[in-house]
């Protein structure tokens, strides 16, 4: 089928015949396009803009963002692939595509994992976006992600930034500790990325002026991401 694309601040739409809802936190939900399996809707950080942890340490500007919405089957790996990636500024993770009511872990209906992606265009394409989730989604692809099906509740705590969550010394450290912060905050989908072993030392050391981190967290992620980078992702 062909479709039409239309991009704007904070949006990205493919329009096709068929209209799905999105459901968000606390059941809100809205109506959306469905194509394939990545999804479009209005930024959930527009709507909910009241994080402190919402720029990153000496950011003097807001940036004129736009989002993307993937479903890749398994929104663990999507999460850290994502959120590491130079120009994307923070990720959060939930389900759409389905139309059942209120839909939990053990009875999520027709909805399937998606990772709301908000990123600088100016930094990062649509185009190298798409790239990596075609590379990422497919299941019959041997290598970078493991893949397990299952569907998680949307928005949960539990899952928003799973890897970083694994370590709550450093998520106390850094105050991480709602899931607002978690969704609204691009040093958590940084550090997410990096502990997951998406990111190198190299690119690591390279942003660290920019992070804001102090010297036992510095020491704490090196640890971890000599350790993890380059064994692939997983869910």
């Amino acid at each position: 089928k062909s479709s039409k694309m239309l991009r704007s601040h904070h949006m990205i739409t493919v329009m096709l015949p068929c209209l799905v809802r999105t459901v968000f936190a606390d059941n809100c939900s809205i109506s959306s396009y469905q194509c394939g399996t990545h999804f479009t809707c209005p930024s959930i950080f527009e709507r909910n803009n009241i994080c402190p942890f919402s720029r990153m340490p000496g950011q003097l500007e807001e940036i004129k963002s736009e989002l993307a919405t993937f479903g890749m089957g398994c929104f663990w790996a999507g999460d850290s692939l994502f959120g590491v990636l130079p120009g994307v500024i923070r990720t959060c993770v939930g389900y759409a595509g389905g139309i059942k009511e209120s839909p939990a872990y053990k009875n999520m209906g027709d909805h399937t994992e998606v990772i709301n992606i908000e990123y600088d265009p100016e930094l990062v394409s649509y185009t190298h976006l798409l790239s990596l989730f075609w590379n990422n989604h497919e299941y019959s692809l041997t290598k970078k992600i493991k893949r397990q099906v299952y569907i998680s509740n949307l928005l949960s705590s539990y899952h928003q930034k799973y890897r970083l969550q694994n370590h709550p010394w450093l998520v106390e450290t850094l105050g991480f500790n709602t899931r607002e912060i978690l969704c609204e905050s691009p040093l958590a989908a940084k550090l997410n990325g990096y502990i997951a072993g998406a990111g190198t030392l190299e690119q690591f050391e390279r942003e660290l002026p920019n992070l804001g981190l102090n010297e036992k967290s510095v020491q704490y992620l090196t640890k971890y991401i000599i350790e993890n980078q380059g064994n692939g992702l997983y869910c």
